[in-house]
C-alpha cells in the first residue's frame, strides 16, 4: 500500500465511487474530479494497493492556507487508519508548502470525523447553518501550522 500525491485520471472512476458511498448527497462528480487533474491550487492524496484505490482526501492551496475538500476511504477499508495516513501526508505536504494553517468543513452528524480531525489538532471555529442540502449544518474547523 502506498499514498501517493499524484492524482492520474485512471483513479478518477475509483474515487468517484468512494465519493459517493462516503458522501450519496453532496458527492462530486467525475467530471469534478477530472476538472481537479488541471487546478493548479489542487493536491491529492491517494491510498492505492495493487491499483485499488483504498482512500482519498483532496486540499485547495491558496495563498497560504489549505483548504481540505474531501476524505473519504472505501466503505470496507474504514476504520483501519487509512484516514489518518492520508491527514498525515496532507499535513507533511501543508508543512513543507509553508502553509500556516488547514481549514476544511464537516457534516455536524459525522462524529467520527469531527473526532479524528480532532486528534490532529484542528478546533471547531464556527458553524454553517444548512450548508449540507439546505439541511445539515457544517461545522467548520481549522488547525495552526507552525512556521
Amino acid at each position: 500500500m502506498e499514498i501517493t500525491d499524484i492524482l492520474r485520471a485512471e483513479y478518477i472512476p475509483q474515487i468517484a465511487a468512494i465519493e459517493k458511498e462516503a458522501f450519496p448527497d453532496t458527492a462530486w462528480s467525475e467530471k469534478m474530479l477530472l476538472d481537479e487533474l488541471s487546478n493548479p491550487l489542487a493536491h491529492y492524496f491517494v491510498c492505492v494497493k495493487s491499483d485499488v484505490v483504498l482512500a482519498y482526501g483532496g486540499l485547495h492551496e491558496v495563498a497560504d492556507e489549505g483548504q481540505i475538500t474531501n476524505v473519504a476511504v472505501k466503505k470496507d477499508k474504514r476504520r483501519c487508519g487509512l484516514a489518518s495516513k492520508i491527514l498525515d501526508a496532507m499535513l507533511e505536504f501543508a508543512v513543507s508548502a509553508g502553509l500556516f494553517e488547514l481549514t476544511l468543513e464537516v457534516k455536524e452528524s459525522n462524529f467520527a470525523a469531527r473526532a479524528l480531525y480532532k486528534n490532529f489538532g484542528f478546533t471547531e471555529t464556527g458553524l454553517r447553518k444548512n450548508y449540507y442540502g439546505g439541511i445539515e449544518n457544517a461545522v467548520l474547523m481549522t488547525l495552526a501550522l507552525k512556521p
